[in-house]
């Protein structure tokens, strides 16, 4: 019997902060589905996923280092030929395959010099093309009537919310710095704590967990505490967690600190969509249920299609608030260029009379310093701190 070798990061366990994890090379998967690594010059199978068993019989041996068309079902082994033999083959849509009775969603990326087949397990059911007209509908019907920014994501917070039946929908918005701050909540009859109006430091989404979220753009965990699938090679030198980058794998295992987090908010399942704006992250479609909850990819994609019509709005809904609030903001602009014109002495006679002077600055107090005395306006920190 040949020895196995696991390429499963064991080190991930003893990291302690998120921003120093190898999150992409985790040399793992979660257990609702399976991975091959197929070697583009050979077409062997490089790694696969030690549940590959469970979903296909066998032992390990029969698969590891074989070539794909002699160790897979023939149904999967067509699939892959078929996809090798297209000039773009197939990245992201999968194709519905049934093995042994069970019904897969199979995926094929190419992933530096190798390919990767993903199969998630599916039960079939999901929405149809009249399902993502009807949804759709419901967005583009608020976008012909007066609405802005927020009330719009609260929309699509809404409609997310009941077709994929999580407990709770939040649109997440970054600023420049990427702190965060819940836009939009839509949450279920027996939810009582909400977090629409929290904000939450950059620290919490580190630099290389949204690297990824911009490369994949939709990433579900089934269950927070599923215990890790490590992929196994016949070769030493191929299990080893950094020769397999798992960015692209829907199913690639998770942080376990990130895990920790969810399960510290009563978090057992979730659902990310990414909301990308001219090439950066604008903000996520954040989907939390108490309990774990796989989900079709046809429902998946249709709240990722709600999403991205939400993304192409973004800008066209930012301008047009922008716009309105200079148009309100004029007003108050004119009134402090007109004293400003006078010749008279501004500081002494209307800083601190005049509301203009917080409202251009959208402001409640403020301070102007002069060579002898501060000036002040609204409200502000006692003479004892300012001067």
């Amino acid at each position: 019997m040949p020895e196995i070798y696991s390429a499963q990061n064991k080190a991930a366990a003893t990291i302690k902060t998120c921003a120093d994890e190898p999150i992409h090379v985790p040399g793992s998967v979660q257990p609702h589905g399976f991975i091959v690594i197929i070697d583009g010059q050979h077409k062997t199978i490089r790694l696969c996923s030690q549940n590959i068993t469970h979903f296909l019989g066998l032992t390990l041996t029969d698969y590891l280092s074989r070539h794909y068309q002699d160790a897979l079902p023939a149904a999967l082994h067509q699939f892959v030929t078929v996809q090798l033999q297209e000039a773009t083959p197939l990245l992201a849509t999968p194709s519905p395959i049934t093995i042994n009775g069970l019904l897969l969603d199979c995926f094929f990326r190419e992933t530096g010099d190798h390919w990767m087949l993903e199969c998630v397990s599916t039960t079939g059911e999901g929405s149809t093309v009249y399902d993502v007209m009807r949804n759709s509908n419901i967005l583009l019907q608020s976008l012909q009537g007066s609405i802005n920014l927020q009330r719009l994501c609260q929309v699509v917070a809404e409609t997310i919310a009941q077709i994929t039946g999580y407990d709770r929908v939040m649109v997440y918005r970054f600023d420049e710095q990427y702190n965060g701050s819940v836009v939009a909540e839509a949450a279920a009859s027996h939810v009582t704590d909400f977090f629409l109006g929290l904000n939450y430091p950059h620290t919490d989404i580190p630099e290389q967990a949204r690297r990824l979220y911009l490369r994949n753009r939709m990433r579900l965990i089934a269950d927070v505490d599923y215990e890790p699938v490590p992929l196994v090679s016949l070769h030493a030198h191929m299990a080893t967690p950094e020769a397999t980058d798992l960015s692209d794998c829907s199913i690639r295992s998770v942080s376990p600190i990130h895990l920790q987090y969810l399960r510290n908010m009563g978090v057992r399942a979730t659902l990310t969509i990414s909301l990308i704006k001219d090439g950066l992250l604008w903000g996520l479609v954040s989907c939390h249920h108490h309990s774990p909850k796989p989900v079709p990819y046809s429902i998946q994609t249709q709240a990722f299609l709600l999403s991205q019509l939400l993304t192409s709005q973004i800008a066209v809904q930012e301008t047009a608030e922008q716009y309105a609030y200079s148009l309100r903001l004029q007003p108050h602009l004119n009134h402090l260029l007109s004293l400003l014109g006078r010749n008279e002495n501004f500081k002494e006679l209307h800083f601190s009379a005049a509301p203009q002077v917080l409202q251009v600055a959208d402001a409640t107090g403020a301070l102007l310093v002069g060579r002898n005395r501060l000036f002040t306006n609204g409200a502000v920190p006692d003479s004892a701190q300012t001067e």
